[in-house]
């Protein structure tokens, strides 16, 4: 079984759809044969592709005038030069707003030349039976899917990890109701002709099912939960808090509510401490915000690696996704994989966030956390664990229970490997 895996950024293990694939795929049995196809300039780093192929977007932006092909079979190797300007292009197209944005990359890969020998020859050498790619939130992967399946023939399986279809979306930009019916399209064809699909949420899996007619199977990040970890070594205060994960605006607002309890909490001594390991944030004021002098403190993004010792230092694993409408529709159907790795360090979580949400409503249908809804919640919710050591470990327990329950990587990766095998029979 030969399988080629479609990503948008590199398969790097230090970015999330890397980790994720890495999680899905690796320990598969002999007979599986994994490659990667990437739309980034940054190039793959994984144990599991055997050989990849780039289409550096920058490189496609270059040569618009010159019209060379672009695209090159490429090896694992630390981040690149190349890639660094083009987070930079990028980082700096955002002040215009994303919609703008979207734009401009949408109209790179459109009239970029990236059908080239070297990728049909990558092809010719693969010779994959499967293709498996992320459903994102962009129209130009759907067009290099297309063209592969095309040239090889070879089975679409598509996963669905964020809510992209569904018109349930707030926005007053006309540029991203323009994108979002146009990829509308894209996902529905590419859905038409695919031959299996994966959801992330079983209630994502539910309605998609009704609308496409087709079953849709729940495929998460997992682990082998065999034997829980040890509790925190130190005891007593001050309770350690750890988040990490992007800072959005939503997400913003909850740690801010967040802190506010966590200055009540704190008001007679230091009860409890906060650290936020975050990606890029490109407003300083923000850290700013996020930094209180004894309580919470702001220590960037670190590796993937180093993340498992920092939550098993932890009593409490912070988990937010925002309270307003925009938000609360955004991830209304989908899921965190930080989740999984926070049931596998088996400590206690504390989550903020509406209840109608997916990865919220999973938490609470199995009470794996310890849920705020609402901003009056949060101080009386977070007071409670800070006070009571023996509720931290009993939650700490339930995480566990939930991934050992929901998220065993035995019973995904057998589902997904018998379901991709049966695939393969087929042809």
């Amino acid at each position: 079984m030969r399988v080629l895996v479609i990503t948008r950024s590199a398969w790097r293990e230090s970015n999330n759809t890397g980790s994720t694939m890495s999680n899905f795929f690796s320990d598969m049995p002999k007979d599986c044969a994994f490659y990667g196809l990437s739309c980034r300039s940054e190039l793959p780093d994984n144990p599991v592709a055997r050989k990849s192929f780039q289409i550096s977007e920058y490189a496609l932006l270059k040569n618009l005038l010159t019209r060379k092909p672009v695209g090159t079979e490429v090896v694992s190797t630390p981040a690149s030069d190349l890639a660094g300007t083009e987070r930079k292009i990028y980082r700096r197209s955002h002040r215009l707003g994303r919609g703008l944005t979207t734009l401009f990359r949408e109209l790179v890969w459109t009239f970029g030349n990236w059908k080239s020998k070297a990728l049909d020859d990558f092809l010719e050498d693969v010779q994959p039976d499967i293709l498996f790619m992320t459903a994102f939130e962009s129209i130009f992967p759907y067009k290099i899917l297309r063209y592969i399946q095309k040239k090889t023939g070879a089975a679409v399986v598509l996963f669905h990890a964020d809510t992209n279809y569904t018109l349930k979306q707030f926005s007053l930009s006309p540029f991203y109701w323009i994108e979002r019916l146009a990829m509308r399209k894209y996902i529905r064809r590419a859905v038409a002709e695919s031959a299996l699909n994966y959801s992330i949420t079983q209630e994502q899996g539910a309605a998609y099912t009704k609308k496409f007619h087709k079953p849709f199977y729940w495929l998460t990040k997992s682990e082998d939960f065999l034997q829980m970890p040890a509790p925190p070594t130190h005891r007593g205060e001050p309770v350690q808090l750890v988040y990490t994960g992007n800072i959005d605006s939503g997400r913003m607002q909850s740690l801010l509510l967040l802190l506010d309890a966590l200055r009540e909490i704190n008001r007679d001594r230091v009860r409890a401490q906060l650290h936020i390991y975050a990606g890029i944030v490109q407003n300083p004021k923000k850290i700013q915000q996020l930094c209180v002098p004894g309580v919470s403190f702001f220590h960037g993004e670190v590796p993937v690696k180093e993340l498992e010792q920092i939550y098993r230092e932890a009593d409490i694993l912070v988990y937010t996704e925002g309270l307003d409408l925009r938000s609360r529709l955004k991830v209304r159907e989908a899921f965190s994989s930080k989740l999984v790795d926070y049931f596998f360090a088996a400590r206690c979580i504390f989550a903020v966030g509406p209840k109608d949400i997916a990865p919220v409503a999973h938490l609470l249908r199995t009470d794996a956390a310890v849920v705020a809804s609402s901003p009056n919640e949060v101080c009386n919710q977070l007071k409670a664990l800070v006070e009571n050591s023996a509720l931290r470990e009993a939650y700490a327990e339930k995480a566990w229970r939930c991934g050992a329950e929901h998220h065993n990587s035995k019973t995904m990766k057998k589902q997904l490997y018998e379901q991709l095998s049966a695939l393969t029979a087929q042809k």
